[in-house]
């Protein structure tokens, strides 16, 4: 990729996004045009939300408490997807049809079942993170 543009991106020349002859999928979501603070949850979160796109990027610090944060959507997220920027440890995902005891792995494609892993809800201003948990570290980077 060389550049993030108005309408998209622009690749590069090089083959492992940009081969001849070679089918790609790209998803590009838009998160709204400023970040703002978010204080819906126990704890202050730095958001970019479009509503009416039903997406928004959040970025928090649990200090590995339990904790809920806010997202800024007017509806309960259906999908979210959480990692530690600084950690080594995989994408935690939540699917509404898992509900908060579960959660999936991008890394390993596993399924774990843990008892309120994503705290006591996912709600239509917040969701929960459970004290601990690889979803509970400092710097975080939730969509």
């Amino acid at each position: 990729m060389t550049s993030f543009d108005s309408d998209g991106f622009t690749l590069g020349a090089g083959t492992r996004a940009n081969g001849l002859n070679q089918t790609y999928v790209a998803w590009a979501w838009d998160a709204g045009t400023s970040t703002v603070t978010n204080n819906d949850g126990s704890i202050a979160s730095q958001v970019r939300a479009s509503a009416a796109s039903g997406f928004s990027i959040v970025s928090y610090s649990a200090n590995n408490a339990a904790v809920t944060v806010g997202h800024g959507l007017n509806d309960a997220p259906s999908l979210i997807i959480a990692k530690g920027r600084n950690a080594t440890l995989g994408w935690k995902i939540y699917h509404k049809s898992l509900g908060v005891g579960g959660f999936l792995e991008f890394d390993t494609g596993a399924f774990y079942a843990f008892s309120n892993y994503w705290g006591s809800s996912v709600n239509s201003s917040t969701f929960g993170v459970s004290a601990g948990g690889d979803i509970a570290l400092n710097d975080m980077i939730a969509y």
